[in-house]
């Protein structure tokens, strides 16, 4: 079944090379997250829940490894009362694992250089696995190995699971990390909040160059 997968991630990289291309043009004059990290962080949750699809629309949530092998672009609104809303454009990513498999590398390479392209990533990180910690300092490794330079904001999901601990902890080794329940939507507003003073308040563009990331732990 691996090796299925394999090949099917081999002879995709040239359609995801294209999707990536189509996605510049559009994206010209939006702003543009990216969700990344580790496999099952519940990136693909949280893109439903900002995004508010119908069901026929929504991205595959799957408790399962690759369940999500190429990106998916939505546009996101953020409501602003009696004005049009604030547009930017959302992306959800491969899930990552570690000591990737060689023959893998590529095609997720093609399928991540997509999160190098976004003005902002947003690091989901599943606070209710033990491995929390490990998962996420995975995740700083390999955008670093990638050349990433954009900004990384941790979002820790499933609030509503995790122990009291875990949140002390990532509090202590990152005071602006967000707290969320993508599956119950505790949080969520104060995410958006934070994308709209990251993009769309005076001064935001310089705000985007916020320096390297914490130090995490390997």
């Amino acid at each position: 079944a691996i090796s299925r997968r394999i090949e099917r991630l081999l002879r995709d990289q040239q359609q995801l090379q294209r999707h990536r291309s189509r996605l510049r043009d559009q994206r010209r004059d939006l702003p543009h997250i990216a969700l990344v990290g580790y496999t099952n962080a519940g990136k693909s949750s949280l893109l439903n829940a900002l995004c508010g699809r119908r069901d026929s629309d929504r991205v595959l949530a799957e408790n399962k490894l690759f369940a999500t092998l190429d990106p998916t672009t939505r546009r996101l609104e953020l409501p602003r009362p009696g004005r049009r809303p604030h547009r930017l454009l959302i992306t959800d990513t491969v899930g990552f694992i570690r000591d990737l498999p060689q023959p893998l590398v590529e095609a997720f390479r093609a399928t991540l250089e997509e999160a190098l392209d976004a003005d902002v990533l947003l690091l989901v990180v599943d606070l209710a696995d033990p491995d929390w910690a490990g998962q996420l300092s995975t995740v700083h490794r390999l955008l670093d190995s990638l050349g990433s330079t954009a900004l990384r904001q941790v979002v820790a999901n499933q609030i509503d699971r995790c122990p009291l601990e875990a949140v002390e902890t990532i509090r202590r080794q990152d005071a602006q990390t967000l707290f969320l329940s993508a599956k119950r939507g505790d949080g969520l507003r104060g995410l958006q909040d934070w994308l709209r003073e990251q993009f769309f308040h005076p001064g935001a563009e310089s705000d985007r160059d916020a320096g390297p990331p914490p130090e995490w732990p390997s």
